[in-house]
């Protein structure tokens, strides 16, 4: 039987399969998720998987080049972090749980017989229901993880907004309860007192922001060079939207996102002034 492998396919399925499985790894290291970062760990790793098929370069396939390689991929995808080695010990253990797992299904389903190319044997798969399942590990990691097993904290820490050269500094409860996140980059979104960032803005916008509700403030500041939006939460009590605002740059302790929205509480969250916003723990 003759098999044909497509570099094209197999790359870009490949680039789906590792960037979910960094994306798992990450989540799981409470790492921030920087997904231009992900995608080209991802990326270059399958390059990688891919010159597997070039006979003269069997040399850098051995075990130990292959986990300073996947160390070199979780650096990248993670930054220079101490949690490093953590998201390249996880991605290893993603990748050997999804390896199996594609096994397992490929046995099942397709009765497949093992191929021996260059020294090494590949399983003959559906590389786009491999996809399919890295995406479902993904899902399973960010669901579980996040909601079922949050971290369990509870600190007061200094937190720092900027926005277009201006900038607040207050404290932040981080706390479980606050699990708000960005859908785009995975990083928690802190909640703040409209007191909080009232620096940040001229007098006839932090009127519309604290006297129009969410909706109404959004249409009126739509002209304004800050980019505002809205927020669903919910409530054990309610479901409500928040205005937002993106800023620069967002410092909570000692990490810094950039671009990330802020939400803008409906009242002061802690009249007793201990602190002026809530945000999840990453």
């Amino acid at each position: 039987m003759i098999y044909s492998i497509y570099a094209d396919e197999t790359l870009f399925l490949n680039t789906v399969i590792n960037y979910f499985l960094f994306l798992s790894s990450l989540r799981l290291a409470h790492m921030p998720i920087r997904r231009r970062r992900a995608l080209a760990a991802a990326l270059l790793a399958s390059l990688y998987a891919l010159g597997a098929l070039v006979p003269s370069l069997r040399l850098c396939y051995i075990f130990p080049l292959k986990c300073l390689f996947a160390l070199l991929f979780a650096y990248l995808a993670a930054g220079r972090s101490r949690r490093v080695f953590l998201v390249w010990a996880l991605f290893l253990a993603f990748s050997l749980l999804f390896g199996g797992a594609v096994t397992a299904l490929t046995f099942l389903l397709h009765a497949a017989t093992p191929l021996s190319f260059s020294g090494m044997v590949f399983l003959p798969a559906s590389l786009r229901a491999a996809a399919v399942l890295s995406c479902g590990i993904y899902y399973f990691v960010a669901l579980f993880f996040r909601t079922l097993l949050p971290v369990r904290s509870r600190e007061i820490r200094p937190c720092e907004i900027v926005l277009d050269h201006k900038s607040v500094t207050f404290p932040l409860l981080s706390d479980t309860g606050a699990g708000v996140y960005d859908p785009a980059s995975g990083l928690a979104i802190p909640i703040v007192s409209p007191s909080a960032v009232r620096p940040l803005f001229s007098e006839a916008d932090f009127f519309l922001i604290t006297s129009l509700s969410p909706p109404d403030a959004v249409v009126a500041l739509k002209r304004n060079s800050v980019s505002f939006g809205l927020l669903p939460v919910t409530t054990a009590a309610k479901s409500a939207l928040l205005l937002t605002f993106r800023a620069d740059a967002v410092t909570v302790g000692n990490r810094t996102a950039r671009g990330i929205p802020v939400a803008v509480a409906s009242g002061e969250l802690a009249p007793d002034g201990d602190f002026s916003g809530v945000i999840a723990p990453q």
